[in-house]
Formats: C-alpha cells, sequence, structure tokens
C-alpha cells in the first residue's frame, strides 16, 4: 500500500494563481476524484484518524466523514479506495492489527457510501483478530457511476493469506437492483453510465448493469 504525502493538487490549472484556485495540500492517501462541482480525497491525520474531505473551486477543504482512530494501539486505520458520482460518494476504509508475531498482520475491510455528507457503513472494528469468522467478505476496490456504486469482494482473510473457496464476486446496486458476478482475480473496476468494466486474468469484460450480463461482442460481418 503506498501511500502519497505532500501532494498538490490543482484542478484550475489554467487560472493564475489566486485565491480562487482549488488546490489541497496535504497528505492524500485515496483519490483526489472529481465530483459535481469539486474534487474529494481520503487520508489519515497525524493521530491515527481517518477521513474524507471535499474541496468546491474558490472554496476551502470540508471534511465530510471523519473515523476515529482504534483505541487498541496496535491497530491501524486506511483509506484505501474513493469513488464519486455526481454528489454521491464512497470509501473504502481498511483496519489492520498488529499480531506480534510471524503472521501477517489481519486486515478487515468497509465500503461506506452515500451522499458526501452523510456517508454510512458498518461499525469498524476496534481490533481484527486471526480467525475468518465474521470477515470474511471484504472489498477491495469500490468505483461509481450512472447511479450505481459496486465493489470487488473477495471472500478471505486479507492479510493472512487465507481465502475459501467462494472466490471473487463483483457486487453493484442502484436503489432496488442489485447485480453480481462472479470472477476471479478481478481489478480495475469502472463505472459509466449503464456499463460497468474490470480487468481479470482473461482480459477485460465489459458488463450491461442495466440487462444483468456480460455484453455482447458485435457479430462479424460477412465478407
Amino acid at each position: 500500500m503506498r501511500l502519497a504525502a505532500g501532494i498538490a493538487l490543482a484542478l484550475a490549472a489554467a487560472a493564475p494563481a489566486s485565491a480562487a484556485d482549488t488546490v489541497a495540500r496535504g497528505r492524500l492517501d485515496a483519490g483526489p476524484v472529481v465530483t459535481g462541482d469539486g474534487i474529494a480525497w481520503g487520508g489519515r491525520t497525524a493521530s491515527g484518524a481517518v477521513r474524507l474531505l471535499t474541496l468546491r473551486p474558490g472554496g476551502r477543504p470540508v471534511v465530510r466523514r471523519r473515523w476515529a482512530r482504534s483505541r487498541d494501539a496496535r491497530t491501524r486505520r486506511a483509506v484505501t479506495g474513493i469513488a464519486a458520482d455526481g454528489a454521491r460518494g464512497a470509501a473504502l476504509i481498511v483496519t489492520c492489527s498488529s499480531t506480534g508475531g510471524y503472521l501477517n498482520s489481519p486486515c478487515s475491510s468497509r465500503t461506506f457510501a452515500g451522499p458526501l455528507a452523510d456517508l454510512r457503513g458498518p461499525r469498524l472494528p476496534e481490533r481484527v483478530s486471526t480467525s475468518c469468522r465474521g470477515r470474511s467478505r471484504n472489498p477491495s476496490e469500490v468505483a461509481m457511476g450512472g447511479g450505481w456504486t459496486a465493489s470487488i469482494v473477495h471472500h478471505g482473510c486479507p492479510g493472512l493469506g487465507i481465502e475459501s473457496a467462494v472466490g471473487t464476486r463483483i457486487v453493484a446496486h442502484r436503489g432496488g437492483v442489485a447485480r453480481t458476478v462472479r470472477t476471479g482475480a478481478a481489478s480495475g473496476l469502472r463505472l459509466a453510465g449503464r456499463y460497468m468494466a474490470w480487468r481479470s486474468g482473461r482480459g477485460a469484460t465489459l458488463y450491461d448493469l442495466q440487462a444483468g450480463r456480460v455484453a455482447p461482442r458485435p457479430e462479424r460481418q460477412a465478407m
């Protein structure tokens, strides 16, 4: 996990440097993404809390959601993914606990989504145990577009290398409509309008969310 530090982001590059420029300075762990009228990003504070912020042209950064640091001294949180679709947004928060032994740190991830001013999601654990029970579904990426929110969900225990036979699924929903696609290793999840795309060992897949199926290939014309 690479964490960027000291990055400056500029949206109004064509305008001269002034108080009207939209620039976010400081530590960015995820993002930025473009919202309806600005940018959003996620980062961790010096105290160990994590948060999602937005910035509109000519304005100041606004903290939209803050997740307090764990009360457990060996547990850390991080924002590992962020997405936006107009005034709606989503963030992936990962919690990892050090075991103090030879095992990798067990981790558990959660998705928070909704209006940028009111992201909702499950309670974050204060400590992550080495047991798979209760943490075998872990989203690794999140994307938004066309009113849809989608996540790549791994069935396993991140940090320990333990995976279940269920494999990986991509879960998308919009209102009361939900789509679930079983797939192998997947990454690079994207949404645009009614379509969803991702990358896997077989190449790139385009999925029609409205029809609920992989988009068919165009038929070859007879010579």
